[in-house]
């Protein structure tokens, strides 16, 4: 039910002021075109810019019929030859016209256009809404919080790998390529990441001046590249929509194995040097294989549901709610290293351990967005948005040795790290549940039509615009410590193997290890508005911060959309209650 809202002078004398914003200059001023208030200029400067004035015309970018020419020759003098007692008059009804007859044709009428409506009209709204001089916001990349940290042993039976291995992963929001305008549009948007995902595996093994080999840390940053398709249809007197986004995106695989070594053969005698050891083997480091692989995958599905809720001239506002839905695959990742007791220089036993995360949580995320236009040229839009996770990941880990067996020694740490549960001897699998992070999002948008021709046959507009998006966690990260092995042993100084004493594996960690983040990023871009109903967009977004708030080097977007339908019913200040 609508109830409508008497329009107040005073607020449309407020937003027109000349002091708001302080465009009040000829680039800034709007001239009432008297065919099209809302799409092109306007030659009169009117009170209110925005206000549209009372019994406007259809928009029509037919030119006038030529004037015909003057003619130069008097009138005629003669009076007519047949008097008009003489004209026969017609004899037979049109409706008796007798077969053979040729009936009068009645005068040619020009048959109705195809509604045609420029896209800035159509992706946000009828010819008379705000929405007309604000195209989509481009948007940016957010954080995602599942990653996992692991130790490893030896590469080969004499390299010590110095630093834990690693994963991080991302994922987008509900402002990217968005209006608070429900609008009927088909749409493909491109986004590339540089260094946007990363994987630590180790380097080529050095000989220390201790007589340890060495494996440092070495990461590897992958480029994200993704497409999205997408549609988005109105309903109820296009006060309503719905929105479905279809990603698909190249990097960092979901699946990977980290293996550190390939076995070349068996060497002779045991680890322990008696007939019961476990036989040696020898081992090449492979560090090639601890930097993952890249893959195409198909990614989250995502429903956006959205509803105006107040539209003026000058303003609408609109909220609605975003499902994520989880399509994409599940994170796998299986890690091969290799031991042998402590004064052994070459391999006695391989570990395979199995780290599968499901992709179970189902992302709720209400917004509210608006767009406002204080002059005709000038508009800013924003959107404020929580992403909120329902249910849990489930990991499950498992830890088998495939080579050797190995116990703790009689070693006290090992023993009481096995009574306390904290670490298990192999083989085991455990399940764990693992919550994602709660996270609030304000996305703020500015823009100014620097050419605005709709009767143009190819560019009809062009729009600069300026964006900032803020993302912030609001509770912090769980982190799920796996159990350890409890056979395992690690050095307390990896830098200086040779005089650190042996102290019990750390356990695998799950979770956002940055836990709380602050992520600012600025997209600058334009938007082309390519005939009736096209537009192409492109941006390039920065992070403004550094270290931890962070999740790429710099984005290049593309979004090329296209809006179907017929124009909307003119504005009408309500409250959709």
């Amino acid at each position: 039910m609508r109830s409508r809202l008497v329009k107040r002078a005073p607020l449309w004398a407020l937003l027109s002021g000349a002091g708001l914003l302080g465009l009040t200059g000829p680039a800034a001023q709007a001239q009432y075109h008297p065919t099209n208030p809302w799409g092109s200029g306007w030659h009169q400067p009117q009170p209110w810019p925005c206000y549209p004035p009372p019994q406007v015309q259809p928009y029509s970018c037919v030119p006038p019929a030529a004037p015909l020419p003057p003619t130069t020759a008097p009138p005629p003098t003669t009076p007519p030859t047949t008097p008009p007692e003489t004209t026969t008059p017609p004899t037979t009804p049109p409706e008796t016209t007798p077969p053979g007859t040729t009936p009068e044709t009645p005068p040619a009428t020009t048959p109705e256009a195809e509604p045609s409506i420029s896209p800035e009209r159509t992706g946000a709204g009828s010819p008379g809404t705000l929405a007309l001089s604000a195209p989509n916001m481009l948007g940016d990349l957010l954080n995602g919080s599942r990653s996992i940290h692991f130790q490893l042993l030896r590469a080969a039976g004499n390299v010590n790998v110095i630093s834990p291995g690693g994963t991080t992963i991302i994922n987008p929001g509900v402002a990217e390529n968005n209006s608070p305008i429900p609008a009927d549009r088909f749409y493909y948007r491109y986004n590339y990441f540089n260094d946007a995902l990363s994987f630590t595996g180790f380097s080529n093994p050095t000989f220390s001046t201790a007589g340890v080999f060495n494996a440092s840390a070495a990461t590897k940053f992958y480029n994200v590249n993704q497409h999205t398709f997408g549609f988005e249809k109105t309903f109820f007197g296009d006060d309503f929509s719905v929105e479905m986004r279809v990603p698909f995106a190249t990097g960092l695989a979901s699946s990977n194995i980290f293996s550190s070594g390939t076995i070349t053969g068996p060497l002779p005698g045991t680890d322990t040097g008696l007939p019961g050891g476990n036989p040696l083997f020898g081992v090449t480091p492979t560090p090639q294989n601890t930097l993952g692989h890249e893959a195409t995958e198909f990614g989250d599905l995502s429903v956006i549901l959205k509803a105006l809720v107040y539209e003026s001239p000058c303003l609408a506002i609109s909220g609605g709610l975003g499902v994520g839905i989880p399509t994409a695959p599940d994170t796998k990742l299986l890690v091969v290293d290799y031991s042998s007791i402590a004064q052994s220089s070459v391999a006695s036993g391989q570990r395979a351990r199995n780290f599968n995360i499901q992709n179970n949580i189902v992302g709720l995320s209400p917004y509210l967005a608006f767009l406002a236009r204080p002059t005709c040229r000038f508009f800013f839009q924003g959107f404020w948005q929580m992403d909120i996770p329902v249910g849990s990941n489930t990991i499950t880990y498992s830890d088998v040795q495939t080579l050797g067996v190995f116990g703790t020694g009689g070693r006290p740490d090992l023993e009481a790290a096995l009574a306390s549960g904290a670490s298990r001897l192999p083989p085991f699998t455990v399940q764990r549940d693992i919550d994602e992070q709660t996270l609030m999002h304000f996305d703020f948008g500015a823009g100014f039509w620097l050419v605005q021709n709709p009767c143009a046959a190819w560019i009809t507009g062009i729009v600069p615009t300026v964006e900032l998006h803020y993302t912030t966690t609001l509770d912090n990260a769980q982190i799920v410590n796996l159990p350890g092995d409890a056979s395992a042993l690690m050095f307390a100084n990896p830098l200086q193997p040779a005089t650190s004493p042996l102290v019990p594996e750390a356990p695998p960690r799950v979770g956002n290890l940055r836990n709380r983040v602050d992520i600012l990023d600025l997209t600058l871009g334009a938007t082309v508005f390519l005939g009736d109903r096209t537009t192409l967009a492109t941006g390039v977004a920065f992070p403004l911060k550094g270290v931890d708030n962070r999740t790429f080097d710099w984005e290049f977007q593309l979004q090329l959309n296209f809006y179907f339908g017929g124009p909307r019913r003119p504005p009408e200040p309500t409250f959709l209650r």
